[in-house]
């Protein structure tokens, strides 16, 4: 060690002798300046070049008060013999460990170099760096480092040394259309740390000259026995060793395109219309070989220590495809009517009569009549903070401000619409305030003076509206249609509306209103996203990565009981990360009894992770589907190559998010296929979740959300009545944060059941139509109709039911597709089922897809419970069986597990596919209804948090 450090101190290394710390503390004792002063000069430089860390400094005034008188007195008269060269960090070598435990490590030597080179486009950098510690451990880290209480009298000291190489590469080449980046990194670790028993009272320095003159090589097992039983014993070895290789390449390709509209549709815009796309594709390429070895070494009696080793390698494959466009809209802002009534079915017959009233804003300004503008002077006064003499020719500009202002926000902010006249006018007084920078004071003038005149002036715009209408009483019938043609979109009686206007009656007013609040809010909540700044913006991203990965992993442990050549053997094998010879090192060992405690485990591992990713901005309207698969298989041996564990882990998850709620629809397969191949019980290895998170529920929506479990009896009837009580009675406005989440699980036996397969061949096929056409005509009452048909049809034309579905599901996934093949073939029969479909396309490939990955599930299990079976399988064939049950579990269930329908199914919160998997994987486990599934709902209410159990 102390050639190291003499090796390390710098230009003046060769003035530092062998026995530094030995000589210098002897030189502090008899205060010889001759044999001090060459150490000294060298020690010096050493720490000025390389700042030493002033870690100890705080030490002497933590030192009781006896110590620290000695301790000052000796410092001072060294200092003063040595005319002040000595460093301040050598004061912490006088001081005893006992007072040192528990603080900061003292940093003996670092060194960090560093350094980045360019060349072109590329740029290489370079960083090494060292350091050599000393640290006493605090009472609690020493036992817990030893196992063991600390000895009396005894502290524990580390010393380490740690060393660190990165290098890394990497650039980027232009292309001309887009650039090619390239990169590689690769670094090492090392750690070694070693701990000695040392008494308390003994100084820092003179423990560092004991741990040096008894320094032995490690790597030599009667050495290390030797140093254990040393006066200043070795206690522990620990050392650990980390490397990393990384590569990996990415290509960009990107285009801009410009243009600019005047006309949308054939008509005139209010101004230009520029649009920026911006299209963008990325592929990338990595590759990773990671590396862990940790060797421990622990003293156990002075004879005799322990062993321990852990090593692991890692290796992966990850790939990754983008796909990106960004378009962005130069001038939205200016022709937002246009484009937000274009939005819109066809409305020019009612604009034609009605079109001032869906913005209201001027008319408002029209009839509002302020006061004088005498009365305005206090309100000036309070703008200004000072009083003015301009206040009269000021109040008109104020007025006409007010006027615009309030008109603006009942355009953009605040709906005129079905809202009482005084609360609405005292919202957009508020508003108005908080426009205008008022304080308390200032706001409460303008109350005073606007509040009535403002209610009276949204009073007189809905009047005006009532005598519009009144005025539309002779319209002809044709008309009146072609008028009220937008009121379907609030669910308005147009034939009760229209008799209404035709009658003269009060009544016609209330849907009209209903119909302008709605529109208001659409375009309020577009123009709320043009004041986010996210209006011009339309953008869609898809993402596709993939990573496959290869693991190995050993652990060992042993005790050596004594120095023998069995047990040198194995000891330099351990040093050197030869485990190939571990077993016939380890059984002449053992026969020689140098070695007993022994245990170990090898594992090998393999896995496939893949994800695909949507996400949709439309003008700050946000949507995200998202898919996640995981097939994941390990094999664990014991150091005899028995076979301990067959872990098999698949799990699939499917995300749909729109407007403020997430659906999450997953399995989770987690088990050990060895223990239960044995017949162990263990935790449910099977799990369906699906998951729903909302920001703003409604009765309604919870409604749904139970509707379709309710009626396939996968929960208990009532189950949503008890969940819209917990939800409470003012549910119907929507202002409740949940989170529901429904599970079915699946015990061993269950599992072993659904493994089994019993129910194989074409009768699988009938059993899950069953399930699945039942599932759908309850889920959906426009399809009864056609499924109770369907039976006829197919005896009229001679067909049977799987034929059609077998036909029907290898059609794509278009509906056009799917009409044509099944009027080919019911031959015309099938007239009026056209509308639905797509859910017979859904509904044939999620069967026959279950059907197969069912069987192919089967059959895999069969091969690898042979292999489990066997002595001589090798890992690469059962984790090779595992991952293809998993596929096969992953490929069957994936067609029906859905988040969110493609449709965007109102019947159901949970979409129907889902329900009947649940459904047809209980009944193939063996499991009969009821499931009596319980739904945990975590409700936010009025900012109160609550937990309920529904079911």
């Amino acid at each position: 060690m102390t050639d190291w450090l003499a090796n390390a101190a710098g230009t003046q290394a060769a003035a530092i002798p062998t026995d530094f710390f030995s000589q210098l503390l002897a030189a502090a004792q008899r205060f010889d300046d001759q044999s001090a002063e060459s150490l000294l000069q060298a020690f010096n430089q050493h720490f000025e070049g390389n700042n030493a860390s002033q870690a100890f400094s705080t030490f002497i005034e933590e030192l009781d008060p006896a110590t620290k008188a000695k301790v000052e007195q000796q410092w001072r008269q060294l200092k003063d013999k040595l005319a002040g060269q000595l460093p301040a960090e050598i004061k912490a070598l006088f001081i005893p460990l006992e007072q040192c435990q528990g603080e900061q490590a003292l940093p003996l030597v670092s060194l960090a170099p560093q350094g980045q080179w360019q060349a072109g486009q590329f740029k290489l950098g370079l960083e090494l760096s060292s350091a050599l510690e000393v640290e006493v451990l605090a009472q609690d880290a020493a036992e817990t480092a030893l196992g063991d209480k600390l000895p009396v009298g005894k502290c524990l000291q580390r010393l380490g040394l740690d060393g660190k190489l990165a290098a890394s590469l990497g650039g980027q080449l232009p292309l001309s259309f887009g650039s090619l980046g390239l990169n590689a990194s690769g670094q090492g670790q090392v750690e070694l740390d070693s701990f000695y028993l040392a008494p308390k009272d003994a100084s820092l320095g003179q423990s560092l000259v004991e741990i040096g003159r008894g320094w032995t090589s490690p790597l030599d097992l009667g050495q290390l026995l030797a140093a254990m039983a040393a006066p200043l014993p070795l206690r522990r070895l620990q050392l650990s060793f980390d490397a990393e290789l990384a590569l990996g390449a990415e290509l960009k390709v990107g285009k801009s395109l410009t243009r600019s509209l005047e006309t949308l549709n054939g008509q005139a815009l209010d101004s230009p219309l520029k649009v920026d796309a911006e299209l963008a594709a990325t592929v990338g390429l990595s590759l990773k070989d990671k590396g862990s070895f940790e060797l421990e070494l622990q003293r156990d009696t002075p004879s005799s220590l322990w062993v321990r080793l852990y090593k692991r390698r890692d290796k992966s494959r990850s790939s990754l495809l983008q796909l990106g466009a960004d378009i962005q809209l130069k001038g939205l802002t200016d022709n937002l009517r246009q484009l937000v009534d274009r939005a819109l079915p066809d409305m020019s017959a009612f604009d034609a009569e009605l079109k001032d009233f869906k913005w209201p804003g001027k008319l408002l300004q029209d009839k509002l009549a302020l006061p004088d503008e005498s009365l305005f002077a206090p309100l000036i006064e309070q703008l200004l903070s000072a009083p003015s003499a301009q206040s009269l020719p000021l109040a008109q500009q104020l007025k006409n401000l007010i006027k615009e202002q309030l008109a603006l926000l009942v355009d953009e902010k605040l709906p005129l619409w079905q809202q009482d006249d005084a609360q609405l006018g005292q919202r957009l007084l508020l508003e108005l305030g908080q426009a205008l920078g008022l304080d308390s004071k200032g706001q409460g003038q303008l109350d005073e003076l606007l509040a009535s005149p403002l209610e009276k002036g949204i009073g007189k715009v809905k009047e005006a509206l009532a005598d519009k209408l009144q005025g539309l009483k002779d319209k002809g019938e044709a008309d009146l249609d072609a008028l009220l043609k937008p009121l379907a979109a609030v669910d308005a009686d147009i034939q009760a509306t229209k008799d209404a206007i035709q009658q003269g009656l009060a009544q016609a007013l209330a849907p009209i209103e209903a119909f302008l609040g709605r529109y208001s809010q659409f375009r309020n909540r577009i123009l709320k996203v043009v004041a986010d700044g996210l209006q011009e913006r339309i953008g869609l991203q898809w993402l596709a990565s993939s990573e496959q990965g290869q693991s190995r992993e050993s652990r060992f442990s042993c005790r050596i009981l004594k120095d023998s050549p069995q047990s040198r053997g194995l000891y330099q094998a351990l040093w050197q990360r030869d485990l190939s010879r571990l077993p016939a090192l380890l059984a002449a060992a053992l026969a020689n009894e140098s070695v007993d405690k022994v245990d170990g485990s090898y594992s090998a591992l393999a896995q496939h992770k893949s994800q695909t990713t949507v996400t949709l901005n439309l003008l700050g309207f946000g949507a995200s589907w998202s898919s996640q698969l995981l097939n994941l298989a390990k094999v664990e041996r014991s150091l005899d190559g028995q076979i301990l564990a067959c872990h098999s882990q698949a799990e699939v998850d499917k995300v749909h998010g729109l407007l403020g709620e997430r659906k999450s629809a997953a399995l989770v397969m987690d088990t050990d296929l060895k223990a239960m191949l044995a017949g162990t019980l263990l935790p449910a290895p099977l799990k369906l979740q699906f998951s729903l998170s909302d920001d703003n529920l409604t009765a309604q929506e919870l409604a749904l959300y139970f509707k379709g479990m309710e009626q396939l009896g996968l929960c208990q009837s009532g189950a949503g009545a008890q969940a819209l009580q917990a939800l409470g009675a003012d549910s119907d406005k929507g202002a409740n944060k949940a989170d529901l989440s429904t599970s079915l699980a699946f015990t061993t036996g269950q599992w072993r059941c659904l493994l089994a397969g019993e129910n194989q061949g074409e009768a699988l096929v009938e059993t899950l139509l069953d399930i699945y056409e039942q599932s759908l005509a309850q889920s959906h009452s426009q399809d009864q109709e056609a499924v109770a048909r369907r039976p006829a049809l197919q005896q009229a034309k001679g067909l049977d039911r799987q034929a059609w579905y077998r036909a029907l599901a290898k059609q794509p996934n278009s509906r056009a597709g799917a009409e044509w093949q099944l009027d080919r073939t019911l031959n015309g029969v099938a007239t009026g089922l056209q509308h639905q479909v797509q859910r017979l396309w859904e509904l044939g490939r999620a069967v026959l897809a279950l059907a197969e990955g069912y069987q192919a599930m089967t059959g895999h299990w069969q091969h690898l419970a042979a292999l489990l079976r066997e002595d001589g399988a090798s890992d690469r064939d059962i984790k090779a069986a595992t991952q293809a049950l998993n596929a096969a579990l992953l490929e069957g269930i994936t067609p029906s597990l859905k988040a969110g329908s493609v449709l965007f199914d109102t019947q159901n919160r949970i979409p129907w596919p889902t329900l009947a998997l649940y459904q047809a994987l209980a009944v193939l486990a063996g499991r009969q209804p009821p499931m009596n599934l319980v739904t945990q709902l975590a409700l936010t209410r009025k900012g109160q948090d609550y937990q309920y159990l529904i079911g």
